[in-house]
């Protein structure tokens, strides 16, 4: 009996952690040349930026957004915010991911195009420019400090999966493009705000751009509650089963 009791117990363990680690739930997505606003998403105010459908753009429909002034409030962002069950589950990990392609980079002072999440509290900011060869560039936004840059040379404006990762243990978050690790232990930065958000466009006044998004989506991990539900049934299982041997 208490081997059995003792496998229940390394199995609920093993799953917690791997289910937080593997397993997500997509919250909000963009799929396509969707118009986003016909998938839920809140639009504004996109003073000065253009958007529209791309079809079979080199295989993939996208919708693009660009941002072609350094004027002020030149700006476009789809949003969705986060109910309290979602920050929830966030807060146990989360994924903010894009397939795109940076058509266009910034002659601005800031980069433009962006997918972002914010919890409230602290933000996490990646940002697509080009080099001058026109290889794509992402960039992790510390804020005032100086970013983390990653640039895919020699790969020219084609698109490529985004995919940044926030471990709840270590507080940070890693970056993989096309599902190889490209920048480690971002931490994003504070800039507190009422909201928890999810969003993606052209973020910057001073800054241009045009990027190609074919698909946008944020996923969280499953809340702990959950797992404990789980495991009280693993336990169940041990408790009936001890039942019958005594019968």
């Amino acid at each position: 009996m208490k081997k059995v009791f003792l496998f229940a117990i390394s199995l609920f363990i093993v799953l917690l952690f791997t289910v937080n680690a593997y397993a997500y739930s997509v919250l909000f997505e963009h799929i396509g040349n969707t118009d986003p606003t016909n998938e839920g998403w809140s639009k504004g105010p996109g003073v000065g930026v253009t958007c529209g459908e791309v079809t079979n753009d080199g295989g993939y429909d996208a919708w693009y957004v660009s941002d072609p002034s350094t004027s002020d409030d030149t700006y476009l962002s789809y949003s969705k915010t986060l109910t309290d069950s979602q920050k929830s589950n966030a807060a146990t990990g989360w994924k903010m991911e894009a397939t795109l392609r940076v058509v266009s980079g910034s002659t601005g002072v800031y980069q433009s195009l962006y997918i972002g999440y914010s919890d409230g509290n602290k933000h996490w900011l990646l940002y697509f420019d080009t080099n001058a060869a026109g290889d794509p560039i992402v960039i992790a936004s510390n804020g005032l400090d100086e970013p983390l840059t990653y640039t895919l040379t020699g790969l020219g404006s084609t698109y490529h999966e985004y995919s940044l990762r926030y471990d709840p243990v270590e507080h940070s978050a890693d970056l993989f493009v096309d599902d190889i690790l490209c920048i480690e232990d971002y931490m994003g930065y504070y800039d507190p705000k009422d909201d928890a958000k999810f969003s993606w466009g052209a973020g910057s006044s001073n800054g241009t751009g045009c990027v190609n998004y074919s698909a946008v989506r944020f996923s969280a991990a499953p809340i702990p509650g959950s797992m404990l539900l789980l495991g009280s049934g693993l336990l169940g299982l041990v408790g009936i089963r001890r039942r019958f041997k005594k019968a």
